[in-house]
């Protein structure tokens, strides 16, 4: 869990100087809103989370189904 967090804030970091370096011609480095950034940056953090959830928990189904079709295919075979 700590390590997930220090791994968002490492990515979130990042993403501020990107975003500083793009617009730095618009605002220098120390007028970034940084409650600002954080408020675009871990929603979409969040729904990337979310979305990589949703995909293993249909993996893992498709797993269990697999493995169910092979105990039946064995059972009837038999």
């Amino acid at each position: 869990m700590l390590l997930n967090l220090i791994l968002i804030i490492n990515v979130f970091l990042h993403h501020i100087s990107l975003d500083t370096e793009q617009n730095s011609k618009l605002r220098p480095i120390s007028r970034v809103n940084v409650r600002e950034e954080i408020e675009e940056f871990f929603p979409r953090m969040w729904k990337i989370n979310q979305d990589k959830r949703r995909l293993m928990k249909s993996i893992k189904d498709q797993k269990i189904k697999i493995e169910w079709g092979k105990k039946l295919n064995r059972r009837l075979v038999r």
